[in-house]
């Protein structure tokens, strides 16, 4: 298997500072050229920030049953206040 690395600046909007990012990736270099590569990493990385504020804010690291179902149960709980926090956010947002 074939990999590439793809150097990419980001720049972070609250210091206004560029910093750069080293992407690993097997995708096809024609398909994805580095500008879609760098617009695939900003999406990705709602995602990826999501993730961790399930993980550490809402305590999904940590289960308190030991049976697959009712850790899933668990997991389904907190992304579903996960998702409502993040609507009552969006709605209570008042631009500056």
């Amino acid at each position: 298997m074939k990999f590439r690395v793809c150097k990419v600046r980001i720049s972070d909007p609250d210091t206004g500072k560029d910093e750069w990012e080293v992407l690993l990736t097997n995708l096809n270099r024609q398909e994805f050229p580095l500008p879609r590569m760098k617009k695939l990493y900003h999406l990705r990385w709602g995602i990826e920030s999501s993730f961790r504020k399930l993980k550490y804010d809402l305590g999904c690291i940590q289960f308190h049953s030991k049976q697959d179902n009712f850790i899933e149960m668990e997991i389904y709980a907190h992304m579903i206040m996960f998702n409502t926090v993040s609507q009552i956010n969006a709605q209570a947002y008042v631009p500056q």
